[in-house]
């Protein structure tokens, strides 16, 4: 998902550690995570991103390699109540994707490739 002033870029590595940066025209917010915080199940995987935020995502791929991975972020107060959940769609970025115009976007992908 990208705008000028909006985006969601999400990393994973082959052991499933990875990254998730979320832009809504203030400063990107981060969260990092480990193997360990990764549930994997058919055809989706969560997050434990910190303990009041985890994050759901699945995906499908075409043989063509064009595919698509949507996310969800699942926020809770200190009580564990759930209060507020963001869906964002993703796609996968390829070396020459047009998102790579985007200078956040490409300094992400530089960062985390």
């Amino acid at each position: 998902m990208l705008s000028d002033d909006r985006y969601y870029f999400l990393n994973i590595n082959p052991d499933y550690s990875g990254a998730l940066v979320r832009y809504f025209g203030d400063n990107p917010l981060t969260r990092e995570f480990k193997s360990s915080d990764v549930k994997k199940h058919d055809g989706y995987f969560e997050v434990n991103l910190n303990p009041r935020e985890k994050a759901v995502f699945s995906a499908w791929k075409l043989k063509s390699g064009n595919g698509k991975l949507t996310g969800q972020i699942f926020m809770y107060k200190e009580d564990g109540e759930l209060f507020n959940m963001l869906y964002f769609p993703l796609e996968l970025l390829s070396e020459n994707h047009k998102l790579l115009n985007h200078e956040a976007i490409k300094s992400l992908n530089a960062n985390y490739r």
